[in-house]
This record gives structure tokens, C-alpha cells and sequence, in this order.
């Protein structure tokens, strides 16, 4: 009886080892397909953002926007804000007479942030893929009429890196501004 009895354990063990090391070796096959992924680029899929409506003309601006929920705007010394307070969205405002054309101009001369590639291009302004220290960035711009020959400059906030997906973000804001 005490053979079947340290039969029937040993058999138990077995059984629940080679289970456990089917799991560990599942676990191992996932673990060295995420480490065979390390050296490529990390795409992030754009996440739904609850956008709202900003009226910018209580700022000086006779134009609405379509911001992610939670949005502030801050009025700066040069140019005016419109962030997160998560850091994933920032668009500066400010009144110049620097077309797109001269702006896109300077992003192809730019020897830091050098242009990769113009993902999309409008007749009053742009998004476009550079690289900074071996790092992909993304920028954009867009223009509209402001009194005394000038205009309303959109830009993303200088000096934030941000993934494709929060860039896109800010992009598609920009496309929604509308002139009150």
C-alpha cells in the first residue's frame, strides 16, 4: 500500500512539475519575443483623447480650438500656452508675420532637429518627423490671419519630446482651429 501511496505522489509531482514548466516555458518564449522587439521602434497606437471646445478669444484670439479635456491656457511674456498638466500636450500661440512656407524652410535647414519626413502638409501648415540625437521627434505649425498683416502662429511646445501619438494629437487640435 505504501508503494502505490509514493507511486501515486511521485506521479502527482511529475504531473504538476512538468505542468509548471510548460507555463515557465510559455513565459520564456513571450519573454524572447519581447526582448527580440528591443531594437525596434516602439510604435505607440494613439489613444482616444477627449477633446472640448477652448474659445481662445477671451486670450486675444479670435478663434476656437479643440483641446483634450482638462486643457489650460497661460498667457506668457512671448507666447501663450495651451497644455496638459500631464506634459503630453502643449501648443504655444503667438503673432508673427513668419509664414508656413518660412517655417518649413528653417525645419529643412535645421542641422539638430534634421527632417525625416513631412507626414503632412496644408496650405496654412504642416507636421512633420525629424530626428535629434539618433531620437524621432515631431513638430508642427499652423497659421492664420491675425490684424496688421501678421499671424496667429500654433506650434508645439519647444523642447518636449513627444511619441507619434501625442503628436498627433496636438496635429489634429491644430486642424480643428476654427475663426470665430
Amino acid at each position: 500500500m505504501k508503494k502505490i501511496g509514493l507511486t501515486f505522489i511521485a506521479l502527482a509531482s511529475l504531473v504538476l512539475v512538468s505542468c509548471g514548466g510548460e507555463e515557465k516555458s510559455e513565459d520564456k518564449k513571450k519573454d524572447n519575443k519581447e526582448a527580440s522587439n528591443e531594437g525596434e521602434e516602439n510604435v505607440e497606437a494613439p489613444k482616444e483623447v477627449a477633446m472640448v471646445e477652448m474659445d481662445l478669444s477671451e486670450h486675444g484670439y479670435p478663434l476656437t480650438i479643440m483641446v483634450p479635456e482638462g486643457a489650460t491656457f497661460e498667457k506668457g511674456n512671448y507666447n501663450d500656452l495651451i497644455k496638459t498638466a500631464d506634459g503630453k500636450f502643449g501648443i504655444t500661440i503667438e503673432t508673427m508675420d513668419w509664414g508656413k512656407d518660412e517655417a518649413l524652410d528653417e525645419a529643412k535647414k535645421n542641422d539638430v532637429n534634421k527632417l525625416k519626413e513631412i507626414l503632412e502638409e496644408s496650405e496654412n501648415g504642416y507636421f512633420i518627423q525629424t530626428e535629434v540625437m539618433g531620437k524621432d521627434d515631431f513638430h508642427m505649425y499652423m497659421s492664420f490671419p491675425a490684424p496688421e498683416d501678421e499671424l496667429y502662429i500654433f506650434q508645439n511646445e519647444k523642447g518636449a519630446m513627444r511619441t507619434k501619438a501625442e503628436a498627433t494629437t496636438m496635429y489634429e487640435s491644430l486642424k480643428s482651429i476654427k475663426q470665430k
